[in-house]
């Protein structure tokens, strides 16, 4: 996927159509997502010691905690800035998009709408928004090969279904898949940016979280849902993934 998560809520959404002369800026961490379409022109972001090539027709996703310099030459491109309630990247993440006629209208749509801003159009930003992500998703799962796909989607479905197993790991992904321990790091870093285990230990978070927030168990409780035979691991693992021990998290 190209968004990390894909039950995300997203508002303030706002839009901008940008055509800018060669220039060079820096950008600090915000407090929102930025999420761009380069109709023409290409730019290159610096995040730390990475170089970040971004040609014309490519998505770019730019999350709050990035820190980057941009280097650009002249461009056009379309900016739809947003808040969300869940973490949809690390780091600043970019495909070059296959079916740049719909992408561009999308894109172009929604900056129409937040400009005119005629009454309940809120809600159409809304509605075309998840159109684009959805559109974005489509787009990003053709860039790759048909057989690294298959196997994605296969590994996704068995972590969502038996992410709550005791001893359940990114090898017990692997061997169900029938495919070695390497080439699923190699699938999960180029959807995802980040190994199996990472994905695991993120997807565990969110569902224990989930539960304590609930209010209806115990830690203890969620502790054995979640595949945990030790509640002490349990809360350990809560706080190095979270900050704050699990009983901090029941509301």
């Amino acid at each position: 996927m190209f968004f990390e998560n894909d039950n995300f809520n997203a508002d303030k959404i706002s839009a901008m159509h940008v055509n800018r002369a060669p220039n060079a800026a820096s950008s600090g961490m915000r407090s929102h997502y930025a999420l761009s379409y380069r109709v023409k022109g290409n730019s290159f972001f610096y995040e730390g010691e990475k170089e970040i090539e971004a040609k014309s027709d490519t998505v770019a996703l730019v999350p709050p905690s990035s820190s980057y310099r941009l280097v650009n030459q002249t461009e056009e491109l379309y900016v739809i800035h947003f808040h969300c309630d869940l973490e949809l990247a690390h780091e600043i993440k970019l495909f070059t998009v296959r079916d740049k006629e719909k992408l561009n209208s999308l894109f172009s749509d929604i900056h129409s709408v937040f400009i005119e801003k005629l009454p309940g159009y809120r809600h159409k930003i809304k509605y075309l928004f998840y159109k684009l992500v959805y559109t974005i998703e489509t787009d990003f799962a053709s860039t790759g090969s048909s057989f690294s796909s298959k196997y994605l989607d296969k590994a996704v479905s068995y972590i969502s279904k038996h992410l709550n197993d005791q001893g359940f790991t990114a090898n017990s992904v692997a061997r169900h898949l029938n495919i070695s321990p390497v080439y699923l790091r190699k699938i999960f870093s180029s959807a995802f940016a980040c190994s199996p285990k990472s994905y695991i230990d993120r997807a565990k978070t969110e569902r224990a979280l989930e539960l304590l927030g609930s209010g209806i168990y115990t830690v203890g409780e969620v502790s054995e849902a979640c595949g945990f035979s030790d509640v002490y691991y349990f809360s350990a693992f809560i706080k190095k993934h979270t900050g704050l021990s699990p009983k901090h998290h029941i509301v």
